[in-house]
């Protein structure tokens, strides 16, 4: 059983609409630059994979399933910093030319973490503020030995902020 997570200030009206049902909604106070670490901390208990989404991101239908199917601890889909469309790019699995493209490939936006994965691997203490979240994460996984999993077709960012 996956555990899906959407942490957000402010939800971007697409972004919620292409949640899977039962989606936990987090929210986070935008005065309290640790509270995203915290709601990170306390869903990564080991006990069932871990499906993060961020609050302006828009997955697709094919998400879930994919991830179901996939045996990598850590899985991404790769998304453009702002809302640029998705760009039809071959960078299936690798990193480095979806990096180039100017995709945010070991992102929180639209992240699993197997339940296996969580209970090898537990998250830094912290306190870590939410602009390093997924930095920190990526860095831990990444002395661990465990790269990303990046998969396709790329998820949309609507890149959302109270000013719309």
């Amino acid at each position: 059983m996956t555990r899906i997570a959407c942490f957000y200030v402010t939800l971007h009206p697409a972004a919620a609409a292409s949640h899977p049902a039962g989606t936990e909604l987090v929210p986070v106070s935008p005065a309290d630059e640790h509270a995203y670490w915290r709601g990170l901390r306390a869903r990564w208990d080991g006990t069932g994979d871990l499906l993060v989404l961020e609050q302006d991101i828009e997955i697709h239908a094919g998400v879930t399933a994919q991830l179901a199917d996939c045996p990598s601890p850590w899985c991404t889909f790769p998304y453009l910093p702002h809302s640029w469309g998705n760009p039809r790019l071959d960078v299936t699995g690798n990193a480095d030319r979806a990096a180039a493209a100017g995709a945010l490939c070991r992102s929180l936006g639209c992240a699993r973490f197997t339940a296996a994965l969580q209970r090898a691997v537990p998250l830094p203490a912290g306190p870590v503020p939410w602009q390093h979240c997924d930095a920190v994460i990526a860095g831990t996984l990444a002395a661990a030995g465990i790269p990303a999993c990046l998969h396709e077709p790329w998820v949309t960012n609507h890149h959302w902020t109270a000013a719309g």
